[in-house]
């Protein structure tokens, strides 16, 4: 089951590589993550399923633009480097842009 396990799923996105990434968030007992799945062998079936990044704050929104990969959480826009298709991200992100924080952005 594609969705089980998951946590006030808020958005979806597929990436340039077909994988799919799952942001988690609410403002009651959400993980505040984004998962992702990854079909490797092209046959319909996620083998892959993994965290690909938490500790976020309520995030809504992720691109992945040439070598980054965009999260638009409440409080701001962050870029994180996103080379060679990751299963999670090491690197520290970088505040790009300042939200106000308490929703509706």
């Amino acid at each position: 089951k594609f969705a089980d396990g998951l946590e006030n799923p808020r958005w979806t996105y597929i990436a340039p590589n077909n994988d799919i990434f799952i942001v988690e968030s609410g403002t009651r007992a959400s993980k505040n993550q984004i998962t992702v799945f990854r079909d490797a062998d092209k046959d319909g079936k996620f083998e892959t399923r993994n965290v690909f990044i938490s500790g976020l704050n309520r995030p809504f929104g992720m691109l992945v633009l040439k070598d980054f990969f965009y999260i638009a959480n409440t409080d701001g826009l962050y870029r994180y480097r996103y080379k060679n298709n990751p299963l999670k991200l090491e690197t520290q992100g970088t505040k790009i842009l300042e939200l106000p924080a308490g929703g509706y952005n």
